[in-house]
């Protein structure tokens, strides 16, 4: 019985501790504490119940697992519908994580700590409810509310321009919404369902199927900045916190990648395959052009969000390459990606708290004052880069792999643009660490044990992925290879009814 509401429990465990938090009065000191502790051990207890459902998973069965199923509304099989495979495990795992992260680091010391805590908490809670949903309609509640906090996180939070900033992202996650909205409800209507199984094993009308795909695709290609979706990108990173920003890389970010594995391989196979070619001339792109620019930014904090939209352009490539090594590689890539631009974000919040300033020509020379920041930072970079022994390295050759089998010259044409990632961080760091130390870094002091602490996990994690990935692999081979056979199925049984109705 435990295990039959574990779902919806860690889907409203935050929400119980933002109606804590909202009714907390007092001395201001005393509530900034209380408030600390309160989110630290939700997070903590939300992050425990995952590890409970990872250590009670079933590998190798293909059905959902931990599944409460409570209709709704009959007519159209509208269902509060929960359950998990192992790619849904993966991603609540780097949620979970990633939020715990965040929490247990920052300070509470503002007179916005509740509006901040109440944010991360329904963060959390919509990202638990979009990865675990098996109704699209379910699916589409959470992922826009989880949305939502984010604009009080860039207004309050944010610095710059963030008024600007949080308007642009406002704007595109709108236009994102409506074009997924119009395609969910037409799919309910011409399925009669909104269940994942259904909507997946339903052969829609070939005059439907581009203008469906085309809106599930803008929209999850917005979260996933991919070319020319991508310009809300670096200006909302340089005017969000850091914190902000390691949930906007590390989970909003990745509701693009997941909605294209969950909802668009395996119901638009035919749509796939015709305009293949056009998904992957905008993801070399991406990686093209996001490289370039990144080597003329002195901004750091633009300069890593251009290389995001890079590493970003790969992985979608990958996952549409519709083969195993791709699709696994799109996933593994996401969950490095997401742990090591965590560590990235948390080294430039250290330094911030040193000195506010986003400038490159600020911070040269940092290794010759701070050698164990230049350490850990080393690491991340090397991840980055996808560097051997480091977590993006298994991820990057299994999507170069996969996308290799599908289509050769594709494959040469990314094996050379991901280069231009590699040179713009060699670059960077030569002058980030590296050289004569501006008059600013040469009064820095090295990371306390405190600071160094969260740097040395997330160093750690992006080296055991790399050394031994099979532990997040064997996760996900059963529901790669579900999908990838309903990808497969969908596009010979549906390619037939065309010619049939040809």
């Amino acid at each position: 019985m435990f295990s039959i509401t574990m779902l919806s429990f860690l889907i409203f465990l935050p929400i119980i501790a933002v109606f804590i938090i909202l009714t907390m009065r007092g001395d201001k000191g005393l509530i900034n504490k209380n408030i600390k502790y309160i989110t630290t051990l939700t997070s903590f207890i939300h992050f425990f119940l995952c590890l409970y459902l990872l250590f009670s998973f079933n590998k190798i069965n293909y059905n959902y697992q931990f599944v409460e199923l409570i209709p709704l509304m009959p007519s159209i099989e509208f269902s509060y519908y929960l359950g998990l495979d192992g790619i849904s495990l993966i991603f609540l795992l780097l949620s979970s994580f990633l939020m715990l992260f965040v929490l247990a680091t920052h300070k509470y010391d503002d007179e916005n700590s509740k509006v901040y805590a109440v944010s991360m908490l329904l963060i959390l809670s919509g990202a638990t409810g979009t990865f675990v949903s098996l109704d699209i309609l379910l699916f589409y509640v959470f992922y826009e509310v989880s949305i939502i906090p984010v604009f009080f996180l860039m207004g309050i939070f944010g610095n710059g321009n963030k008024f600007y900033a949080t308007f642009k992202f406002f704007l595109y996650t709108v236009l994102g919404s409506i074009f997924m909205i119009v395609s969910i409800i037409t799919m309910i209507y011409l399925a009669q369902s909104s269940s994942i199984s259904v909507l997946n094993n339903f052969v829609f009308k070939e005059e439907y199927q581009l203008f469906l795909f085309i809106g599930l695709f803008i929209a999850f290609a917005v979260k996933s900045a991919v070319f020319p979706f991508h310009t809300w990108l670096p200006d909302t990173y340089n005017s969000s916190s850091m914190s902000t920003n390691i949930l906007l890389s590390g989970i909003l970010m990745k509701y693009g990648v997941y909605g294209f594995i969950k909802f668009v391989l395996p119901i638009f196979p035919v749509i796939i395959g015709e305009y293949l070619w056009v998904i992957y001339t905008l993801s070399l792109i991406s990686l093209i052009y996001a490289g370039v620019i990144a080597v003329t930014q002195d901004n750091i904090v633009k300069l890593f969000s251009y290389l995001s939209i890079s590493h970003m352009g790969l992985i979608v490539a990958g996952l549409f390459s519709g083969t195993y090594q791709g699709l696994e590689g799109a996933i593994y890539q996401s969950v490095s990606h997401s742990i090591f631009m965590a560590g990235i974000f948390f080294s430039f919040l250290l330094l911030q708290n040193r000195l506010h300033s986003n400038s490159l020509k600020d911070f040269r020379g940092l290794a010759n004052v701070m050698p164990l920041f230049a350490t850990s930072f080393m690491v991340l970079s090397l991840a980055a880069i996808a560097f051997p022994l480091t977590n993006s390295f298994i991820g990057e050759i299994l999507l170069l792999l996969g996308i290799f089998q599908n289509n050769r010259i594709f494959a040469v044409l990314f094996s050379f643009s991901v280069l231009i990632s590699a040179c713009v961080v060699v670059i960077f760091n030569a002058k980030f660490l590296f050289g004569k130390s501006s008059e600013y870094v040469k009064h820095f002091k090295e990371l306390s044990w405190g600071e160094l602490f969260p740097l040395v996990i997330i160093s750690f994690l992006v080296i055991a992925m790399g050394v031994y990935p099979d532990m997040f692999l064997d996760i996900i081979h059963t529901t790669v290879n579900n999908i990838l056979e309903q990808f497969n199925n969908g596009l010979v049984i549906k390619d037939g009814i065309y010619e049939i109705h040809e």
